[in-house]
Parts: C-alpha cells; structure tokens; sequence
C-alpha cells in the first residue's frame, strides 16, 4: 500500500470508528469516490441515501464503499439523484464558461458531512433522525475536526458545500442559511499558507436548486474564488 492511501486508508476507518459510537444498523460509508491529493473539487454532501433505484444494486454499492475506500467515481458511474443533479450543474456552469469541465471526472472527489447512509429500508431512513440521538452531536464535532484535517492533508484546489447541513458550523457560523453565505477562501494549511476555495450551494436532489447552484459557481469563477 502506498503511502498516500494508507493515509486516506486512516481517515476512512476513524471515520468509521466515530460514526459507529451513534449505535444504529445503518451503513457508514465515509468516502464514494476514489480519493487522490490536489483534487480540482472536493464536494461534500449531507449524508447518503439510495446509489439505485434496483434495490439490489444500491445494497451492493453501499455494501462496498462501507467495506473500503471506494474504486469507482459515484458522480460518474451511477444515477442516484445527486450525481445526476451534480452532472447537470457542471455542464450548465460549462455551457457559460468553457474552461469549467463538462461532466466529472477523477478530479472530482467526494464525502459527506454526515457518513452513515438513510436509504429507504433503513430504521432511520432520513439524516434528521439521528440529531436526536445521545452521542449525535459528539459524533459530529469529533467528524468535522477529522474532516478539516482530511480537507489539511488533502489540499483540494476548490471545496463545494452542498446543502445548509454540509456548510453551517464548518467554514461558516452555526446556524447560517445559505441566502447568507457566499463563496471565500480559507486558510487549509497554516504552515505553509495553502488555501483554497469554499463555494456553498444548494443540495443537488432537485432541479429547482440547479439555477442556484450554477450561478453560486459562476460567481466563484468570476470574483477568482474557483480553480480551472
């Protein structure tokens, strides 16, 4: 094993470690796409929900991104309404600016906020569900200090914040609506002063969110607050 994926090995299985303090049956599944240092995107959902409309399909892809770190890009091989909402902004944001990618690709990575997955056939079948829960708000704070680590070691080019629950209380106050946050840079690595870019958008499940969102990344690009 290289090094480097050694290192996400690490991150994946203390991921996993944290989220299994919450006691409940559902997958944690820390990572859906294979991960890689300087990734252009970095794009960090809520939780997990269905990979498939076939029952059987979307257990067999939770059932192996829950096992390890994941071998296949969810933003490019499957058509849950994410990835397919994702595929549909970038090539709207490409259709206005040609230098942005038109469909996703290995520079594009992904995890989320929140790593155990609601599928419909899960107790707890909606990520609201487990805020109540004892060891909830431990759980999350001990994830986001590991993700800003993951996001230190990683190096990512540009992060986008996909959803209120993605962004308030990371990056951004607790509390805050997106109507009030916009794109910035942030201080990624104090030591040797990397930075890089935080664009928050919409969650990508609906269609009436696409409008919003490409005009969020398109904002970015134009006040310089997105790498191409």
């Amino acid at each position: 094993m290289d090094k480097e994926r050694e290192i996400f090995t690490k991150y994946f299985e203390r991921i996993k470690l944290t989220w299994l303090e919450l006691g409940v049956s559902n997958k944690i599944i820390p990572f859906c796409t294979p991960l890689k240092k300087n990734p252009k995107f970095l794009i960090i959902g809520i939780n997990h929900t269905d990979f498939s409309s076939n029952k059987n399909e979307a257990k067999t892809i939770a059932e192996n991104f829950s096992q390890d770190l994941p071998d296949v890009n969810t933003f490019i091989e499957h058509d849950h309404r994410f990835a397919k909402g994702l595929r549909s902004v970038i090539k709207r944001v490409h259709s206005r600016c040609n230098a942005f990618d038109d469909f996703p690709n290995e520079d594009w990575v992904g995890t989320n906020r929140i790593a155990i997955q609601t599928s419909s056939s899960d107790i707890f079948n909606h990520y609201d569900q487990l805020e109540s829960l004892d060891q909830y708000d431990k759980c999350k704070k001990e994830i986001d200090k590991l993700l800003r680590s993951l996001i230190s070691f990683m190096q990512p080019k540009n992060i986008i914040l996909a959803g209120q629950k993605s962004f308030e209380g990371l990056y951004f106050p607790k509390d805050s609506k997106l109507k009030d946050v916009k794109h910035k840079k942030i201080l990624i690595d104090v030591k040797n002063r990397k930075t890089t870019n935080v664009i928050p958008i919409p969650h990508l499940s609906r269609g009436s969110f696409f409008k919003e969102a490409e005009e969020r990344i398109l904002n970015a690009i134009e006040d310089n607050c997105c790498y191409l």
